[in-house]
Formats: structure tokens, C-alpha cells, sequence
């Protein structure tokens, strides 16, 4: 081959030995395979051999060789993949033949199985090296993130030319927003903490993720570490080391096997740090050859240097009799001796293009048709073709000096340059772009045996392993702060090291034509003999008085006079503490916290600015003249501080449900500010969803603004997950990551409500505490558990004790009487009496798959059957409507249902149900549960006249507009509910046609452009609004549905009147400890005209800067 010389001239006089060496071609790693040798007549020998694994699209090289002919050999090689053949070579033969040639492999959408003549090869398809950078691993809620992408078909290959949008994954949902291709995005203020998720899908299906946290963090300290004189008593135990192992755990060694007759033994034992001991005693024994001939590649000690050429030795053993008496140009000739024994360099070149493996084959057919051959793995130090450089001026400047970062690469290179502050990565580490880590493709683990193979005689047939594959980390890293594209190949950029003691770790990522480039990281530290730290909480509240402290460090080996300053700033107000002085001595190795008093006035992110300057002076320090140092007398710290809303958060949503199929639609919304909130506080964000369940399922971790600690409230976590998996499944949509997550929260929310289980089979608010279970809540959980049976296992036993227990409690006359206490009204809804309870739990029966003609459920209708005609409730007739529905009794649904029309409300075009006596004042939960019975009555059963999807869609919209920011409503079951009537409706209307465009627009000139279709229908899309309060429109244009809406959030001010409540709170200190404590003692007292209270909700606020000592959760429970 043209890549491989050899160095040895050997003379010859009669015998000839050819040998043959295959090397993979350079875009690919693979094992080639020697296929093909066999007997062509009496003395001719034909071999062919390619790469046994290959990329389609790619240059490969075959080799053939015919030996010997005694007669005109008419020589064909073809590839045959399906019904389809291409041939290779073709030519008439006549002596000694041998040549080596390029093809082009086919390209192929998956991997495929072809054949040359009669052995088999893998054709794998085209696979694309993809990088996704952030700017940083961790990021603050409100900050923007910046990233970059970046793929081509192999680290020495141009990158592709073309866009592929990104998505991010929140902690709560499966796709929560699109990245349109652009440099930056920001992340809003309310952004759920955790860990995100970013991921591409290119235009050949392959998909690629990069992780990134979203956390409320205070940078850490950079650990600072000083010399130590130590003392160490050390016990030596000599030991004969013999191999040290590689990353997998191998070493290779080396036998003269000349004298060997039989089997050797070898033992081998290793010690290791659990401090047993292992052993391993294999059985080897001599090769087999028929002809007693044998070939050998030498193992090279470490990696290859990949910036030149490497001579590889070989050696082999020829016996005499295989050799073919003759004269000839072409081969290795060797002296007429029994046996030969030769060694022969083979030089690699350019093994930059082989790395990071060559991996070689070494063979030779003798005339009898045996191949003697050797194969070896040789490691090559990984290196790309575009060198890239990169360097600061120095490796350390004061903070705010000038400083050059230079960068060298291939001329035309683009590249990102990324200088982060090394605190980051000590709070969040992620794995750095290097050489090492850019994904190198390895195809290997087909066999490449001979296929003429046979096996020893008397010897067991020897089972090849599968070679074990090095894990290849598919992580992204790095950050673009800095792009830059030069046709020179060099750039030199000045910046101003930030007023930050700390080191500053630099990486660039540079691609061009001949591909990516990546350079060594370097760093840059800044520093100064003498500096000033600021320690600060993440935030605070506006008004909050909080300390803050300065720390000055003095590196210096003489004593020094400081004087620290805070810049007075009309962002807060400021005072000094008590008995501080803020000019001292400072001597060398010593450091001094100075303090003030604080208190923000504005919002938002403030600025807090410490300076600490040397003071020239004739006061002694101690028995030292103070010093001033010639460089860094002054140092000053300006670090941010956010500053967020006093008072009570507050969110409003305006919803509207757009379905532009018969023409365009828009709906305005008006953000108004009620008379009294927090000046500052506002803000507004709209999103668009293309699917009716979309919303709920980003939050089904947080569909109510409340918290969940007892029986009732831990079923939101829960039944929600049974609704949307159920829509999703039967619309074709639940993906494995989606079933992943609500399979989580229902087996969590499944073991949680199993602690508020009784002995009897019930359940209540707060388990065996109370003194009975309660029929609402044990029917609500009994319907649940048997819905989460398709997900998750629930055990039978549980849901059979819950209907024992629940079919105890009917009366003669069918009803269920009620039993226990509820505490959260709007959790049970308008279960309030025993008519509204038995329809509810006769629901629950029939949903749960209980036969019609079950003793229980048909008492339960008879009582129903009673009050159907003197209902004057329309939240129980509506649920009696659904009720009936599942029941199958068309009569007594159409009566209700034609019933509740005539009590509709249709104003604004949609349509729902008011119960009497409400206030009109906000959201009511049972209207929204109402309305949903009533949808699920009509979407349950047969469609009647009149009440067909287009009445149904009526309904939807109005619910659609109730729904809170999260997805839920007002209340646990108004949520429920209506989450359960929307899933249903969904699935009925569900379509895989069309796309819609939405705009919205504002008087302030604002003009956000969404597209919703069919393969971004899930994906949560959302801008921020900068005019608070203000007017704005949503216009749709389409044929799909689409659901948008505008939040609203700010914060309201405590209310003026407490007298239901009388509240107090006082705090006692424990400071002369290791870990000082603040204890808050809160004390609420009930003093309205009810006997007792319903369910009470104490939400305390923490101190800014503190932590909540979780251990003193305990005491709670025992004050109450």
C-alpha cells in the first residue's frame, strides 16, 4: 500500500515470501477483515480483503491478491446489498496478481448488511459529530443564557451548514420552551429551579442534549491553600512490580515460546487497595499452524506521537517447506534455509489520520492456501487538524489591569472563546471540550477471522469474545462569550481582568475547513497583596435590613494601614455598625471583617460597591511601621445583589382558546394593576400552546399555587397524571421521557397516600390522627388508585377495602351517608350533602369499571332516581348528568342535560354554569367543577341532538380561560375535574392537520411572531412583555387550535384588617456557639365567630441569608 514502506532490504537467491499489511483509511476506525483465500486450481491461492464495518458515503480501499495462477483467471469483485450489485473490480489474471483500490461505499438510512463475493460486511449510515455549548453549567433565575452548536461529519471534516432549532426541557415537564436559532435566550424570572435539559433533533433524526441547572446561588469561596510542615510516619513494604495495567484494565507482556513442547501454567495475582487479594491462573499453550509458521506484530510502548510518522516491527517465522522454489521481484526474499526467522519495520504515515486507534493486519497466504496473519491496536495521541492556541499575557494581573488573550488557529477558523470565573465550576463542575473528549467514531466487534478457517485438530473450538468498547461521553461543554472570525489565522483581543480575586479558566472552540480545533485550556489569575471580599445572601426583600460584611486579606509579609469604604448609592440606604472602625492595622498573613447596616430601597439587581485602600502613614502598627505596597494600594469589589418585592405574590392569567379554521381569530387583553399592589413588583409573560393539555402537563408538580401536606391536597399530584397519560395514549403522543415523569408522581403520590390510610380501609386528611376515614375523600382515592392501574401497580387489596368500607356506610334507601370530617371545603366541592356524595362515589364505582348490575351501584341510582325530578342545584344536577351518563341511562342524561341548557350562561360566546348566591368576585371553584361535570356528561356518552363537539367546544373555551398560569384552576378538585373533562374533550377533537401562526401585538408597538404545528404541538413557548400594565392582541391564522396566554404577576401589600387572626412572632439568638442559630417563634391565635377554624395555612418567609434547620420541623407538630 502507498502508506507503508518498508526499511529492511533482504537479498535472496531462490525462496520468496510475500507478506501484506491492511491499515483502516483515516475518516473511520475499524478492524479490517482478511475474507476471502481459497484454492483457485492445484497451486493458486486467492484473497481478497476490505474493512469488515464501513460508513456509507465513504472511500474505502479493497485489496486482492492472486497467486500462482496456471492458467487466465477472469477476476470479479462486487458488492451486493439487497437486489442491488456494483462491481469492484474486474480483469483477466495471468501471473502473480496483487492490487489495492478505492470504492465508494454506498450511502445507506440504517445499518445494512452487504456482501463481496460470499462474505458479509456492515454498511453503518453517515453519522454526525453535534456540540452544544452553554455559556456556563449553572445560571440564576431571570439571567440570559448564551449557547452555540456546532456538527460535522468528523472532527477533521468542515462543519455542517445548517440551522437545527433547540429545546429545553424544565424540571417539571418533558419540552418546555423553544430556542430559535440565535445567540441567546433568556431565562424568566419565575423559571422552575433544577436541571434543564437542552436538545436538537437534526434534519437525519439524530438527537443530541446538553444539560444545563437553574439554581439561587452565592458563588463559593476559591479554597485558598497554604504550605504546611508535616510529619508522616511511613511503613514500606517492598514488592516486585512486574505490569501495570491500562484504563481497561490490561497489560501486555512478552514470551519466548521457542523451547515450549507442552502447556505452561501462568499464575498471576494482584493486590488491591479493598486489600483482598485475587489470583488468575490461565492455561497457555503454542499456537497452532499446520505449516508451523507464524507472524507477529510488536506492541509499541505508549501512544503514538500524532504529529508525524511511526515504524511499527514485525516479526515472523516461515518455514522452509511452504516456500515456493522461483525467482521474483516482488515481496521479502529470504535466504533457502528449514526456517526463517526475520523482523521488519512497517512505517505509518500521517498517523494524525488514523487516531485515535490504527488498528493493523499483518498477513501472508502461504501456497498451500493457510493464512498466517497478526493483528494489533496501536494507540495514537489524539490531535485535529486545526491547531489552535490560546494564551492571556501573562498568567497573572491585578484586578481591573489590561490583559491580551491571543488566539491562533487555522486561517478563516470561526471560533468561541470562553474565560469563566473558576467559582462557577467549583459550584457546578461539567466536563471541559478537549481532544480527548470531541467523539471519535469506532467501528469494531465484527469478526474479522479468515473465513477458511479451521479449527485445531483434538483442540476445543475457541469461542471469540466480543471486544469491549471504551464508553465514548456524549456531555457538551463550554460557553460562547466571545466569537471571532479572522482570515489570518490570528486575533488578539484587549480586556480588563473584572474586579474579582480569583482565577479565570479560558477555553476556545475553533471549526473551519479542515475541521474542528479545540485548544488547551489556560488560565488567568488575578490577585493582589491585598484584597477586599464582600459575603452576601442571594437576595433580599426591598426594606429588609440585612449586615454587610467585608473581609480584607493582607498577603503581604510587612503590617499595612487599610481603610475600607461602601459607596453611598440611592439604591439603599446605609449606616455604620455599632462600634465599628473602618481604618486599622492590618498585618501580614491576617485578615479583618468590617460591617454595615443596609437596607435596599430600589428593585431589581443593586449594586454594592467595597473599596479597602493602603493608607500612607506615620502611626505605627504594633512595633512595625506601616507599609504601602508599590503596586495594588487599592482595591475595590462590585458585586450585585437582587432585590425582589415586599408584600404577598399575586398571578393573574387571561386565556384564550383560538381555533382560526374558518378564518382568522384574535382576542384583546387588557393587563390591569388593582388599586393597591407593590410598585415595581409587575410583570408579564405570554406562551402559546398548540395542545388543550399542554400547560398542565409542564406543571404537574405545581398545578395550584398552594401547598400539599395532607391526604387531600397530595390527590393533585396525583389523578391529574392518570388524565393526561390517558390522552396522550390515545392521541399517540406519550413519549417515554413524558411516561417516565407522571409514572414517578404517581408511584410517589400512590406511597404517600397510603400513609392517610385507616386500619378499615378508609382514608382522611391526616391519616389515623382522625378519628374516622371520610366517604369523600376514600371514594376519590378508591377511583384514583383503579385509573393508576395501567401505569403503575396498585394492589388490589386497597381499592377492594375502600369499596367494602364505603358500601357499609349505605343506607336503606340507597344513599350514602357521610361520614369524617373534610377540612378543605373547596377540595370536596359541592359534596355536601348525602345526594351530591352518592352521585359522586356512584361515578366513582362505574369509573372504577363496577358492573351496572352490582348490588351497590344499582341502590345508589335508586336513590338517585328519587330527587332527579326536584333538583334545584345545578352543581348536583350536573353532576347527576355525569353520573347517569356512565350508568348508560339515556333518558334521565337527555332530561338533565336539556335542563342545564336552559340554565347556561352564553355571554362572550362561551358558555358555562353560575350557582346561586355566588359573590361575582373572582373565580369560582365550583362553577368551574360544575361546568366540567357537565362537559363530561356530553363527551361520555353518546352524542345527543343539538349537544354535539361544536356545543361542547363552548364549554372549553370558557374552562380554558379559568386556568392559572400552572394549567390548574382555583381549588384541588375544580382542578381535577376539569383537568379530567379537557382530556376527554382533547381526545375526541383530536387532529394531526394543520399549523397556526399567532401573533401578538401591542399599542406600544411589541410584535412576537409564534408557529404551532404538528411536530412542536407539546412544546411550551413563551416571551416576556415589558408593558405592564398595557393592551395587547393575539391573532391567530391557521387550521389548528391554539391556546395563549398572557400572566400577570406582582405583589399586594399585607391587609389592612388581621382580626380573624391575631399573629405575632418573636426570635431568640444563639450566637456564642459553633453553628449560631436564630430560633422564630410564631404565635397565631383564632379570634372570629366560628367555633373552630377550617384547615389554616401559616407560610413563614426566612430571613434573607438564613437556611431552615429541617430538624426543627419537629417541634412544630408539637406545638400545635
Amino acid at each position: 500500500m502507498s502508506d507503508i514502506e518498508c526499511q529492511q532490504k533482504i537479498s535472496y537467491k531462490k525462496n520468496k515470501i510475500k507478506l501484506y499489511f491492511a491499515i483502516p483509511q483515516y475518516k473511520f476506525q475499524y478492524m479490517p477483515q482478511l475474507f476471502h483465500c481459497v484454492p483457485l486450481f492445484i497451486h493458486s491461492i486467492f484473497a481478497v480483503t476490505v474493512s469488515s464495518q464501513v460508513r456509507g458515503g465513504a472511500q474505502e480501499t479493497l485489496c486482492a491478491q492472486i497467486h500462482s495462477p496456471t492458467e487466465p483467471i477472469s477476476l470479479t469483485v462486487a458488492l451486493n446489498m439487497d437486489s442491488e450489485s456494483s462491481v469492484i473490480l474486474e480483469e483477466v489474471v495471468k501471473q502473480d496478481f496483487y492490487r489495492c483500490l478505492t470504492f465508494q461505499v454506498p450511502v445507506v438510512s440504517r445499518t445494512s448488511v452487504a456482501s463481496i463475493n460470499k462474505a458479509k460486511i456492515l454498511i453503518h449510515p453517515p453519522s454526525f459529530i453535534h456540540i452544544i455549548q452553554t455559556d456556563k453549567p449553572i445560571y440564576k433565575p431571570g439571567q440570559t443564557g448564551r449557547y452555540l452548536i456546532s456538527s460535522a461529519l468528523h472532527p477533521h471534516c468542515p462543519p455542517a451548514a445548517y440551522q437545527i432549532p433547540l429545546q429545553i426541557a424544565s424540571p417539571s415537564a418533558g419540552q418546555d420552551h423553544r430556542w430559535h436559532p440565535r445567540s441567546s435566550h433568556p431565562m424568566i424570572p419565575e423559571a422552575a429551579q433544577g436541571r434543564y435539559t437542552i436538545t436538537a433533533m437534526t434534519d437525519r433524526g439524530e438527537q443530541i442534549s446538553h444539560n444545563f441547572d437553574i439554581k439561587e446561588y452565592v458563588l463559593p469561596k476559591i479554597p485558598n491553600l497554604s504550605p504546611m510542615n508535616l510529619c508522616m510516619y511511613l511503613t514500606v513494604i517492598p514488592q516486585n512490580l512486574t505490569l501495570t495495567t491500562d484504563m481497561r484494565g490490561m497489560a501486555s507482556f512478552s514470551l519466548d515460546t521457542s523451547l515450549w513442547k507442552n502447556s505452561v501454567t501462568l499464575k498471576v495475582g494482584g493486590w488491591f487497595l479493598v486489600s483482598s487479594q485475587t489470583g488468575l491462573s490461565p492455561t497457555s499453550a503454542a499456537f497452532y499452524s499446520k505449516s508451523n509458521s507464524f507472524l507477529k506484530i510488536m506492541q509499541n510502548n505508549g501512544k503514538i506521537p500524532c504529529d508525524g510518522d511511526a515504524a511499527v516491527q514485525v516479526q515472523y517465522i516461515i518455514q522452509g517447506a511452504e516456500l515456493k522454489t522461483e525467482t521474483g521481484s516482488l515481496g521479502f526474499l529470504l535466504p533457502g534455509k528449514t526456517s526463517h526467522f526475520i523482523k521488519v519495520s512497517v512505517l505509518l504515515r500521517e498517523v494524525i489520520n488514523l487516531a485515535p486507534v490504527a488498528q493493523l493486519v499483518v498477513y501472508t497466504v502461504m501456497p498451500s492456501g493457510e493464512t498466517v496473519a497478526d493483528s494489533r491496536d496501536f494507540p495514537i495521541q489524539l490531535c485535529l487538524n486545526n491547531k489552535v492556541s490560546l494564551r492571556f499575557s501573562s498568567l497573572q494581573h491585578l484586578p481591573a489591569e489590561k490583559t491580551t488573550l491571543s488566539l491562533q488557529a487555522h486561517p478563516g477558523s470561526m471560533c468561541s472563546i470562553r474565560a469563566i470565573d473558576q467559582s462557577v465550576l467549583l459550584l457546578q463542575s461539567e466536563q471541559e471540550i478537549t481532544v480527548d473528549y470531541l467523539p471519535v467514531q469506532k467501528l469494531s466487534g465484527y469478526s474479522y477471522e479468515a473465513e477458511d478457517h479451521e479449527p485445531y485438530p483434538c483442540f476445543p473450538v475457541p469461542v471469540p469474545e466480543p471486544e469491549i468498547e471504551p464508553d465514548v461521553a456524549d456531555g457538551r461543554t463550554s460557553f460562547t462569550h466571545m466569537f471571532f472570525y479572522r482570515d489570518n489565522g490570528s486575533v488578539s483581543v484587549e480586556k480588563t481582568v473584572p474586579d474579582t480575586i480569583t482565577k479565570w479558566a479560558a477555553g476556545a472552540f475553533c471549526v473551519s475547513s479542515v475541521g474542528f480545533g479545540v485548544a488547551p485550556n489556560t488560565g488567568l489569575t488575578a490577585f493582589q497583596p491585598f484584597f477586599v471580599s464582600l459575603t452576601l445572601p442571594y437576595s433580599v426583600i426591598r426594606g429588609e435590613v440585612f449586615t454587610l460584611k467585608a473581609t480584607v486579606f493582607n498577603y503581604l509579609s510587612q503590617c499595612i494601614m487599610v481603610k475600607v469604604t461602601l459607596a453611598d448609592s440611592e439604591e439603599f440606604t446605609s449606616r455604620d455598625c455599632d462600634g465599628c472602625q473602618y481604618s486599622v492595622c492590618l498585618c501580614g498573613e491576617e485578615s479583618r471583617t468590617f460591617s454595615w447596616i443596609v437596607t435596599p430601597t430600589a428593585l431589581g439587581e443593586v449594586s454594592l460597591k467595597v473599596s479597602a485602600e493602603v493608607l500612607k502613614t506615620d502611626e505605627l502598627c504594633g512595633n512595625e511601621v506601616a507599609t504601602v505596597p508599590d503596586i495594588g494600594q487599592i482595591d475595590t469589589v462590585v458585586r450585585t445583589l437582587l432585590v425582589q418585592a415586599e408584600g404577598t405574590p399575586q398571578m393573574v392569567s387571561h386565556n384564550a382558546l383560538l381555533c382560526p379554521a374558518d378564518g382568522p381569530t384574535e382576542k384583546n387583553i387588557s393587563l390591569l394593576m388593582p388599586e393597591m399592589f407593590v410598585a415595581g413588583s409587575a410583570r408579564a409573560t405570554v406562551s402559546v400552546l398548540g395542545d388543550l393539555m399542554g400547560r398542565a402537563m409542564k406543571n404537574l408538580n405545581k398545578l395550584l399555587a398552594m401547598p400539599y401536606g395532607c391526604g387531600e391536597q397530595n390527590m393533585v399530584l396525583f389523578a391529574p397524571n392518570i388524565f393526561i397519560l390517558n390522552y396522550l395514549k390515545s392521541t399517540g403522543q406519550l413519549t417515554k421521557e413524558i411516561l417516565d415523569k407522571a409514572v414517578h408522581f404517581l408511584e410517589s403520590g400512590y406511597q404517600r397516600e397510603l400513609t392517610y390510610k385507616h386500619n378499615d380501609g378508609s382514608y382522611s386528611a391526616f391519616g389515623k390522627s382522625d378519628e374516622s376515614g371520610n366517604t369523600w375523600l376514600t371514594s376519590f382515592v378508591m377511583k384514583s388508585f383503579g385509573g393508576a392501574r395501567p401505569y403503575i401497580y396498585v394492589n388490589p387489596q386497597h381499592i377492594d377495602e375502600a369499596r367494602s368500607w364505603l358500601s357499609r356506610h349505605q343506607r336503606r334507601d340507597g344513599c350514602i351517608r357521610s361520614v369524617g370530617k373534610l377540612f378543605h371545603n373547596g377540595m370536596k366541592g359541592g359534596v355536601s350533602d348525602d345526594v351530591s356524595l352518592t352521585a359522586y362515589i356512584t361515578a366513582a364505582l362505574l369509573e372504577l369499571d363496577t358492573n351496572i348490575t352490582d348490588t351497590v351501584v344499582q341502590n345508589c341510582l335508586r336513590c338517585l332516581q328519587t330527587v332527579v325530578d326536584q333538583m334545584d342545584n345545578l352543581y348536583t344536577t350536573a353532576l347527576l348528568s355525569y353520573t347517569f351518563t356512565l350508568a348508560g341511562d339515556e333518558d334521565t342524561r337527555s332530561k338533565l342535560i336539556t335542563y342545564l341548557d336552559q340554565k347556561s350562561n352564553t355571554q362572550g360566546g362561551t358558555r358555562h354554569w353560575e350557582r346561586a348566591g355566588a359573590s361575582g368576585k373572582g373565580l369560582d371553584s365550583l362553577e368551574v367543577e360544575m361546568t366540567s361535570y357537565v362537559l363530561l356528561a356530553l363527551v361520555s356518552g353518546p352524542t345527543m341532538p343539538g349537544f354535539g363537539l361544536d356545543y361542547s367546544s363552548g364549554i372549553v373555551r370558557w374552562l380554558a380561560q379559568q386556568q392559572n398560569p400552572y394549567g390548574g384552576f382555583s381549588s384541588t378538585q375544580d382542578t381535577v375535574v376539569a383537568l379530567q373533562a379537557l382530556a376527554k374533550y382533547g381526545a375526541a377533537t383530536y387532529s394531526e392537520e394543520g399549523s397556526t401562526t399567532v401573533t401578538v401585538t401591542s399599542l406600544g408597538g411589541l410584535n412576537k411572531h409564534f408557529t404551532v404545528d404538528q411536530t412542536n404541538r407539546l412544546l411550551y413557548q413563551e416571551e416576556k412583555l415589558s408593558e405592564v400594565p398595557g393592551e395587547y392582541t393575539v391573532r391567530a391564522e391557521g387550521q389548528s387550535c391554539v391556546l395563549a396566554q398572557i400572566s400577570m404577576h406582582y405583589n399586594v401589600p399585607p391587609p389592612p384588617d388581621f382580626s380573624a387572626f391575631n399573629i405575632s412572632a418573636h426570635v431568640m439568638s444563639k450566637c456564642n456557639v459553633s453553628r449560631p442559630q436564630l430560633i422564630v417563634f410564631v404565635h397565631v391565635r383564632y379570634q372570629g365567630r366560628r367555633e373552630e377554624t377550617n384547615m389554616v395555612i401559616i407560610n413563614i418567609k426566612l430571613l434573607s441569608g438564613y437556611i431552615l434547620d429541617k430538624s426543627s420541623l419537629n417541634l412544630v407538630s408539637s406545638c400545635t
